[in-house]
């Protein structure tokens, strides 16, 4: 997740880990508001760490630009993630990248407005099997629309303060709740702060700039899968 500097005021690298790609499979999630005082391009980039070569595919994906506020934000969230529920279950081939190069997905933002974006990637050889931990993962705000002269740099400073630090790796903890609904009866997910269903350690986000545990007090990492054991198995 790549949230903070929420409000970046120049272009650089916003997060960097080579974390992420633990099981071949991952989902980068960023939201930053270009105070840059020019156009720019926010997005993510993926370099092969590996010494063979990788293909990257895109699976669920959506973008989306508006103007900021707390407002604007929570109605670009709700657009983001239907756009991502809508875009199926089918992966694409989006490149292929040998040793040390690099594949960049980025989106122009104008100045003062706020870009958000969420993917699902896979990092497979030429059969198709997974390779785990073969990446680099780096989220930036860009003035030019590539951002290779921008890459490889230490991110710019969070300005998070506390534990409660806005960019990091979540690890992926599933958990399950049986819940005998009454007729009109609702259940509220809700962040992590005030939700029935602890944050367990492992899942606490690991900060990858520091190698600090994050504060795991939001939503913006959960999906919720709804099945009905009378009915068909489908959510």
């Amino acid at each position: 997740m790549s949230n903070a500097p929420e409000t970046v005021h120049s272009q650089g690298v916003l997060a960097q880990s080579q974390q992420v790609d633990t099981t071949g499979k991952f989902r980068v999630f960023w939201s930053h508001h270009n105070a840059t005082g020019s156009p720019a391009y926010a997005g993510f980039a993926v370099t092969n760490t590996s010494q063979k070569t990788e293909y990257l595919y895109l699976g669920k994906h959506g973008h989306q630009v508006g103007a900021r506020g707390p407002v604007n934000a929570k109605r670009l969230g709700r657009e983001l993630l239907s756009q991502w529920l809508e875009s199926g279950d089918q992966e694409s081939s989006y490149a292929m990248l040998k040793p040390g190069q690099t594949a960049h997905i980025g989106f122009a933002v104008p100045d003062v407005d706020r870009g958000m974006g969420m993917y699902d990637v896979s990092i497979r050889d030429r059969q198709g099997h997974p390779i785990p931990g073969g990446v680099q993962v780096e989220t930036y705000l860009s003035h030019s629309p590539d951002p290779q002269n921008l890459l490889q740099p230490p991110p710019l400073p969070s300005h998070s303060k506390g534990p409660r630090v806005g960019r990091g790796v979540f690890p992926a903890a599933n958990r399950t709740l049986t819940w005998n609904a009454l007729p009109d009866e609702q259940i509220t997910f809700c962040s992590s702060v005030h939700d029935h269903w602890p944050v367990p350690e492992h899942d606490r986000p690991v900060v990858a700039a520091s190698n600090k545990t994050a504060a795991g007090a939001s939503n913006r990492s959960k999906m919720a899968r709804c099945l009905d054991p009378d009915q068909a198995s489908e959510p």
